[in-house]
Order: structure tokens, then C-alpha cells, then sequence
């Protein structure tokens, strides 16, 4: 089963630098840039990188930042206004961009705490990130034929996943079950295909909700 996020703590550094709570064996790391790939981009548009990374990372890098301002001048707006109503505040990450992470990870929020406050960074697990979309949309959500509709939404999938971890929601049965509440309403004051997309949505939430039952 594929895995939509690892979330981590870390302490206050120039870079974050802590250690992996959730990833399988004791994954000790001291920097983003010194895990074997990373290439961030900050919100001033600088980009950093090592000297490990392929040009498909760094094509997945800019691929992501590019995904997630789209989202959240479109879609996201929707998602800002319900975490707006649950107390939550919606941000856009400090920093985005693609790390090689365990391979059943699709992608991960970094969290850390520096000294004006709580930063997160939102990476992609590459390379590989586009196919692992890809495994998932067919995983979840088989039932959308088209399967560029079906990519679209296991894409909007990951991303919502992640912001809920970056406004604040820790575990993943909580994190989905916002998500499967969010979709649900919006399916009810939605019609015709776009009803569709957020029922499909809902469903594969509430799949995963089950799968993590069934493990604990």
C-alpha cells in the first residue's frame, strides 16, 4: 500500500535537521541536502540542491511547486475555506520541492521549529514521484476511466493530504478522515461531474481509513 505522507519533527536549524518518525528502520538524517537527493525551492524562488539528483528530480521539483500554485488558486480555495471553518489556517508550504524518500512513500511534510515560529516543507518522494501518483489514482480510484481525470484527482489527493499535515493535523486516520469530511461536503453542494470527483475522492479517503484501521 502506498503511503501519501512521512511527517517529521525536526529542530531548529538553517536546514531542518531531526530525525524520521515514521519511515520503516531508524532513518537518522542531519539535512534535507545530505539524504542522497534533495532540491527545495523557498518562496523567494532560490533553489537548492546536492550533487546526487537526477534531472527527473529535479523535473519533479519544479513539477510540484508548479502543482501546488495551481491547486491553490483553484481547488485550494475551497479547501482553505473549510479548514478555515474547523479552526485550522491553510498556508502555502515554506518550501517545496523533491527528496529521496522509502519507496512506498509518495510524499512528506518536513516540520521544524526555528526562531519565528513553525516551518514546513513539502517534498515529493523522487524520483519516481509521477508514477507513484499514478500507482495510487489506480490503487484508489480505478473506477475513473479517464485516466488523465483519474491522475488529476490522485494528484489533488496527495497534495490535500499534505496540506492538512502542514495546517496542523498529525496521523493519518485523522488526517483522512478530514479529508473524507471535506470531500463529502463538497460533493453535497457540488453537481454533475464535478459531484463525481469529489465522491471518488471521498471513497478512497474512506479506503485508506479502513486499511489503517485494519493494521493498528
Amino acid at each position: 500500500m502506498y503511503r501519501v505522507c512521512v511527517e517529521k519533527e525536526s529542530n531548529p536549524r538553517t536546514i531542518p535537521v531531526g530525525r524520521s518518525s515514521r519511515l520503516s528502520g531508524s532513518s537518522y538524517w542531519t539535512s534535507p541536502l545530505e539524504r542522497g537527493c534533495a532540491v527545495l525551492h523557498d518562496r523567494a524562488g532560490r533553489i537548492y540542491a546536492d550533487g546526487n539528483c537526477t534531472s527527473e528530480s529535479y523535473r519533479e521539483a519544479d513539477a510540484l511547486v508548479a502543482d501546488v500554485n495551481k491547486y491553490l488558486k483553484t481547488e485550494g480555495k475551497h479547501l482553505k475555506d473549510y479548514m478555515a471553518r474547523q479552526g485550522l489556517r491553510m498556508e502555502a508550504p515554506d518550501a517545496m520541492g523533491a527528496m529521496s524518500l522509502e519507496d512506498q512513500v509518495i510524499a512528506a511534510v518536513l516540520k521544524y521549529d526555528t526562531p519565528i515560529g513553525r516551518r514546513g516543507i513539502l517534498i515529493s518522494n523522487s524520483p519516481g514521484y509521477e508514477q507513484r501518483v499514478r500507482n495510487f489514482g489506480d490503487q484508489y480510484m480505478a473506477q475513473i476511466e479517464d485516466l488523465a481525470e483519474r491522475y488529476e484527482l490522485a494528484k489533488e489527493f496527495v497534495l490535500e493530504h499534505e496540506l492538512f499535515h502542514q495546517a496542523g493535523i498529525t496521523g493519518e486516520i485523522a488526517t483522512q478522515r478530514q479529508q473524507e469530511l471535506f470531500y463529502r461536503q463538497r460533493a453535497r453542494q457540488t453537481k454533475g461531474k464535478e459531484k463525481q470527483r469529489y465522491e471518488a475522492k471521498a471513497r478512497a479517503a474512506a479506503q485508506r481509513i479502513e486499511e489503517e484501521i485494519s493494521k493498528n
